[in-house]
């Protein structure tokens, strides 16, 4: 127990006890700080004062609209195959809330192209007057929830947040070192 009484030794413990103290109390506050506006993606945002919606509730908006038009063009032998498939496995991603950001943003650009697809062939199926009208409003609906989306702000929450605390010394360097992992974006890696 001699060594403890070293000076030496004694002023090496209190810098490892401050910075270990230092790091721990980043990962607690930063991290926390990050998770909040990670979860503005399901929660929504308030940016420059204004409540944005959820972009989650706007894919799920999305998926049910491409459900509804599937189960009308099925009737009359358009392929649904590759749409549902996109639907069910973005609603699972965000039910899961264990995928990426940058994973769902792929699931949902694939999604709007199958929806693209459809919108470019469906006036040649023969569609009923009646159905050709909720074709029409499941397509608004899709537009409706991609400028919502668009628009939502929860990427510039998250370059804020960046700038904010990982774009200057010391937060860049006590993120890395506290293990602090930075918001998602909605969008392309």
């Amino acid at each position: 127990m001699k060594i403890f009484k070293n000076r030496a030794v004694a002023v090496l413990l209190c810098v490892l006890i401050v910075i270990a103290s230092t790091l721990l109390s980043t990962n607690v506050k930063l991290g926390r700080e990050a998770d909040g506006v990670s979860d503005g993606f399901y929660k929504g945002v308030t940016y420059d004062g204004y409540k944005h919606p959820a972009i989650s509730d706007q894919l799920n908006n999305i998926c049910g609209a491409a459900d509804g038009l599937a189960s009308l063009v099925a009737k009359y032998g358009y392929d649904v195959v590759t749409l549902k498939q996109c639907s069910v496995e973005l609603k699972s991603m965000l039910d899961q809330r264990s995928s990426a950001y940058t994973t769902v943003y792929a699931k949902f650009r694939e999604l709007l192209d199958c929806i693209e697809t459809l919108k470019l062939e469906y006036s040649g199926l023969g569609l009923s007057e009646r159905d050709t009208s909720g074709v029409e409003q499941y397509f608004s609906t899709v537009s409706s929830a991609s400028e919502v989306i668009g628009s939502a702000e929860y990427n510039d929450s998250v370059q804020q947040f960046k700038r904010s605390y990982l774009d200057r010394f010391p937060g860049s360097i006590l993120a890395k070192l506290a293990g602090v992992d930075a918001p998602e974006l909605f969008a392309r890696a």
